[in-house]
């Protein structure tokens, strides 16, 4: 479902728009995209999919679905995966896990 919500976000869609017709909260959603871009920054860095999944605290088959949603939609969405990748290089490092301390 990650997939999907970040999809969606490529094209513009607001949290709250996902967030109806998806059924996550905005959170959620706000969580995937930023999980989104980190895979794409730690991809651009040269990790494998294994290496990218550990780093990001997902599971090897969420990595490579967010792998595969960024090569298929690469040339479409260029400038909106770039501003993803920027939001995500400009925050400062933090846990976005729930119950995270």
């Amino acid at each position: 479902m990650a997939g999907f919500d970040c999809r969606v976000t490529l094209r513009r869609y607001s949290y709250s728009e996902i967030s109806r017709f998806s059924r996550h909260s905005p959170a959620a959603i706000q969580r995937y995209l930023i999980t989104f871009g980190r895979v794409v920054l730690l991809l651009r860095r040269g990790f494998k999919a294994r290496e990218i999944a550990f780093l990001c605290g997902i599971s090897e088959r969420l990595a490579r679905e967010y792998i595969e949603l960024l090569e298929k939609n690469a040339e479409g969405y260029a400038e909106r995966i770039e501003e993803i990748a920027e939001l995500v290089s400009s925050r400062p490092a933090s846990s976005d896990k729930k119950g995270a301390a």
